[in-house]
């Protein structure tokens, strides 16, 4: 397991995946928990959950890892190995998601500590996603009720 990636960019897809995750919170004060994986080349998310209460854990990280897998190649297994970029963070660094990873021919590979501009393609994601869509949306319904 590396800790960085050796090369900043990808050319190809399924070269380098990146896991993420973002909370908001709903008009109503409810806080909103998403986690996502995204193909550093083509953009494309991968795989997504939602929900409300408690974080991503190492259970739902593997689950998402699965199911990338299985919605990118139809299989169990990647074809070959795919660099699994991610934060430090426990539910990706846990002992049983990196036995997980390596099953699926996953390489992961953390960014350091306190460093979120070295995924900048998840974090790009998270600032469109909730300026288009949570902002967006809040004010729409504000306006509603107003």
């Amino acid at each position: 397991m590396s800790r960085v990636a050796e090369t900043l960019g990808v050319t190809r897809s399924n070269r380098r995946w990146c896991p993420d995750g973002l909370e908001f919170t709903c008009w109503n004060g409810g806080i909103v928990r998403m986690a996502f994986i995204i193909d550093a080349c083509d953009r494309e998310i991968l795989v997504w959950m939602a929900g409300a209460g408690a974080g991503i854990s190492s259970s739902d990280a593997r689950d998402m890892m699965l199911q990338a897998v299985e919605s990118r190649f139809g299989t169990l297994r990647a074809p070959h190995a795919i660099e699994h970029l991610s934060d430090n963070g426990s539910a990706y660094t846990a002992k049983d998601t990196l036995g997980v990873a390596a099953a699926l021919k996953l390489a992961p590979c953390f960014t350091p500590v306190a460093s979120p501009e070295s995924n900048g393609l998840c974090e790009a994601f998270v600032k469109t996603f909730k300026r288009d869509y949570v902002r967006s949306a809040s004010t729409r319904a504000m306006k509603r009720l107003s």
